[in-house]
């Protein structure tokens, strides 16, 4: 793998790993202005407007955290599996809360080196945000209770 690669990895790896404190500007060190942002709520285009999703989302947050627990690199993508350590003042009392989910990147070769074109993430916005919520947390983990009775 080419260590221009390895570099950018690196780079985006670490500035997820602890999300809530970092400079927001260090993003231009491994995206690219044509960045194409989603996840299960969001499609953001353009770099500068996913700063600015980010900055707001971290506001609301007292701590977050990714562990990088798996991934598959290849020459134009990788994939990540992870586990996001998160609290928030309006979910649980601000206890620490943890999510598994995934991030899939697309990446390029541009003339200021490799940058990421392309981040989409995968998760349960139930298991995030609508389990840790007090009337409609109640519901959503009955509902997944008689799911899986009825699964079984």
């Amino acid at each position: 793998m080419k260590s221009e690669i390895v570099k950018l990895i690196n780079d985006f790896k670490l500035h997820y790993s602890d999300f809530s404190n970092q400079d927001m500007g260090g993003l231009d060190n491994f995206y690219d202005e044509t960045l194409v942002f989603s996840d299960p709520i969001h499609q953001i285009n353009q770099l500068n407007n996913v700063k600015n999703y980010f900055v707001s989302m971290c506001d609301n947050l007292t701590e977050c955290r990714f562990e990088f627990v798996g991934e598959t690199i290849d020459a134009d993508s990788a994939w990540f599996k992870w586990i996001m350590h998160y609290r928030h003042p309006r979910l649980k009392s601000n206890a620490l809360l943890i999510l598994t989910g995934a991030t899939y990147i697309k990446f390029v070769d541009t003339p200021s080196g490799y940058r990421i074109t392309s981040h989409e993430d995968f998760y349960d916005m139930g298991s995030m945000l609508y389990e840790h919520t007090p009337v409609l947390g109640g519901c959503v983990r009955w509902l997944k209770q008689q799911l899986a009775k009825s699964a079984a």
